[in-house]
């Protein structure tokens, strides 16, 4: 025990605390842990620790790692144990002596919970599984003592350099983080590299790949520098020729298609990402190629070994959802809407220009190690499987560069949010942010705070702290001023930040109510010659009225009115309020004097917004908020029913501006929800007057000059 690093010996004792809680039943979380170390003497147990595992060793997945199999040795060591005479307890101490030895140093989280789970496998369970009080001992045993030295155990070390595939899928990842990490050392090993020591790189069950604080970061310290000439692949792997020959084949079918697609659609996947894609491809290809080797050079291949698996992006990905299934919940919406035309965008691509380009090179852009290749399938299918995984990655993990998106070794790992989470309900930045590094360019070497010092004109990125990070806190880097809808599209999820955020708006498409579509030929007439496709309306579910986009609801309460909410409200007159000296002057001059009908449009435009509600079914946000929090909800189901939950609140929203146009101008019409915005989830209720709601704290503060009037 005493050739273990202090990491080591937290980790240990980290670990049989969250058993301990684990057999007396109570809730594996941070204090709980804590409390146990205290209670045990472990006092010097780096507070990190029971963050992180009490963030991945869930009940359930305690459970799981004690029912997966294990080698035979350590069932055999049980047996051993159980003789008890001089010679077994010689060898055991040998044997034992023997691991501490061969312990690797390298960082790997879950190997000592995976080595105690072994010995917890190696015991004698003729009286069940250990008890709570034996854990105790142990816990307190750890630091100071020889590990469990008094246990009847024999350890089969074979176990511990082998364990068993169930419980290895997240310390191969975080293996090969290490091992990449170690490589661009060596290429690096004066200037172009560097990476804090106050970092620690953890795989978890919800998120994925983390990058935590081991420590306090300062304010401006740099957590990495690298050296951009790793992280450049496209014009690396592709020939320029073949380049060319996809972005000029991508652009003319993106065009062709671009005519009947939203203006949504233009916001999605583009040719660059699709360039990534197809060099990510060649890379994967080359590392299953490469997996009979047992050590290579190649960076890059090395890198695809930090890349999540075909099963994780499948959870994450819309590229992999059925769009039938995505249907089901979010039903007639511009959510289903874009998932349809980014498949279609996708699959035309694919089939007009990424198989012709390839199909003569085919076998090096197939990676055979995909799950989905696994079988016998033709080279068509496996290439396809190759593109959806690769265009995943790109879609979803790219940085801008200079030229094209890449995917940065390493920064890649770093986990980020919307910047609309750090502003503050008068539009300032939060005191402390949520986003706390941040990534920028220049040259080596980088001396804080995103400065450099160019002293070998060597490009380089780096990753710096915006403020100071506490230790055990997440570091999180900024995906850009994404909306909530935009941040479920692109990765696959919804953070309950950005859910619980005062502002959600985001872009929506609008249906228009049947009952609005008008028989009248003149009323036809006119609308067909502003551009309303009446027929379209009527048959074509996939074509909405008004794509209303970020930032046009901000300057509607400012009144100013988005060139497609005043289209709505000329459709709703032509069609149903003018009358037939207006629809000749409109015929014959194309004017439309809207100004004559505004108290009169008003509430018919709340009822198109209300229309767009019932069309996502009955629930209400909070219903779908709470079933998504469901653990046996499936990813693609938990991201749609809170990609509907949003889409009901933005049209809420806009029809709550609707409502405030109308009360400007007399009509008065009941409206239940945020006092400011008309949200209806997150709903809190005025704690002194209990009858006005907001739907945030900022909120409320926002409306207080005008409504401390009123509250009593």
């Amino acid at each position: 025990m005493d050739k273990l690093t202090q990491d080591q010996k937290d980790e240990y004792a980290t670990s049989f605390a969250a058993l301990a809680l684990y057999d007396g039943g109570a809730d594996i979380s941070s204090d709980q842990i804590n409390t146990l170390l205290e209670a045990t003497g472990n006092t010097e147990v780096a507070a990190f620790y029971p963050i992180i595992f009490a963030n991945f060793l869930t009940a359930e997945k305690i459970t799981e790692l004690i029912v997966s199999p294990v080698s035979g040795g350590g069932g055999g060591g049980g047996g051993g144990g159980g003789g008890g005479g001089g010679d077994g307890e010689e060898e055991e101490k040998k044997e034992e002596e023997a691991v501490e030895e061969e312990a690797p140093p390298a960082v790997d989280m879950w190997y000592y919970f995976k080595h105690i789970m072994r010995l917890m496998h190696a015991m004698d369970r003729e009286n069940g599984l250990p008890c709570l009080e034996c854990h105790l001992c142990t816990i307190a045993s750890t630091i100071h003592h020889p590990l469990i030295a008094s246990s009847p155990i024999t350890i089969d070390k074979s176990t511990i350099h082998n364990p068993p595939t169930a419980m290895n899928c997240s310390d191969d990842r975080q293996e090969a983080v290490q091992t990449l990490i170690n490589a661009i050392r060596h290429r690096y090993p004066d200037k172009g590299f560097y990476l804090t020591d106050s970092v620690h790189f953890i795989n978890d069950v919800d998120k994925g790949m983390c990058v935590m604080a081991k420590e306090k970061i300062p304010k401006d310290a740099n957590v990495m520098v690298l050296c951009r000439d790793i992280f450049d692949m496209v014009s690396v792997e592709l020939n320029p020729k073949l380049i060319k020959s996809l972005r000029n084949g991508l652009d003319r079918n993106e065009h062709a298609i671009s005519s009947c697609k939203t203006e949504l659609h233009r916001h999605m996947i583009h040719t660059e990402d699709i360039l990534l894609a197809v060099a990510i491809m060649k890379v994967a290809s080359r590392k299953s190629r490469s997996q009979q080797h047992e050590h290579t050079n190649d960076l890059k291949v090395l890198q695809a070994a930090t890349w999540p698996s075909e099963q994780e992006l499948k959870e994450s990905s819309w590229l992999y959802w059925n769009n039938s299934d995505v249907r089901s919940v979010c039903f007639q919406s511009g959510i289903s809407l874009i998932h349809e035309q980014m498949m279609d965008s996708v699959r035309s691509n694919y089939e007009k220009v990424i198989y012709p380009s390839l199909k003569n090179t085919i076998n090096e852009y197939i990676d055979m190690s995909l799950p989905s290749n696994s079988e016998s399938i033709n080279t068509n299918m496996a290439l396809w499987n190759t593109f959806i995984y690769a265009l995943s990655l790109s879609w979803s993990r790219a940085h801008k560069t200079e030229v094209y998106p890449t995917l940065m070794p390493i920064v890649e790992l770093f986990n980020g949010q919307s910047e609309q989470v750090d502003l503050s309900a008068n539009g300032a930045k939060v005191d402390k942010s949520i986003i706390n590094v941040e990534i920028n360019r220049g040259y080596w070497p980088f001396i804080g705070g995103g400065n450099f010092v160019n002293q070998c004109n060597l490009p380089c990125s780096a990753v710096h702290a915006l403020r100071d990070i506490e230790e055990g806190e997440e570091l999180i880097i900024s995906y850009g001023d994404l909306t909530a809808l935009d941040f479920a599209i692109k990765y696959g999820t919804i953070p309950d930040t950005i859910i619980n955020h005062h502002d959600i708006e985001s872009h929506i498409c609008v249906w228009i109510d049947p009952i609005f579509l008008p028989d009248d030929p003149m009323r036809i007439k006119c609308l067909e010659r502003s551009s309303f496709m009446i027929n379209e309306f009527r048959t074509n579910k996939n074509m909405p009225i008004a794509d209303l986009v970020k930032g046009s609801l901000q300057k509607h309460r400012r009144c100013i009115e988005a060139d497609e909410v005043n289209n709505l409200r000329q459709f709703l007159i032509l069609s149903v309020l003018a009358d037939e000296e207006e629809l000749d002057r409109n015929y014959n001059t194309g004017r439309l004097r809207g100004p004559l009908y505004e108290e009169q449009v008003l509430p018919l435009m709340c009822a198109v917004m209300e229309y767009n509600i019932k069309l996502l079914g009955p629930s209400t946000s909070a219903e779908d908020v709470e079933l998504a929090s469901h653990s046996d909800i499936p990813a693609w189901k938990k991201t749609c029913l809170l990609a509907r939950a949003v889409y009901r609140e933005c049209l809420l929203m806009w029809k709550h501006t609707f409502i405030q146009r109308a009360e400007a101008s007399g009509i008065v019409t009941d409206f239940d929800g945020c006092n400011v915005c008309g949200r209806s989830y997150p709903s809190k209720k005025c704690g002194r007057c209990k009858s006005v709601q907001y739907c945030s704290q900022g909120h409320q503060k926002l409306d207080w000059k005008s409504h401390k009037l009123g509250c009593k």
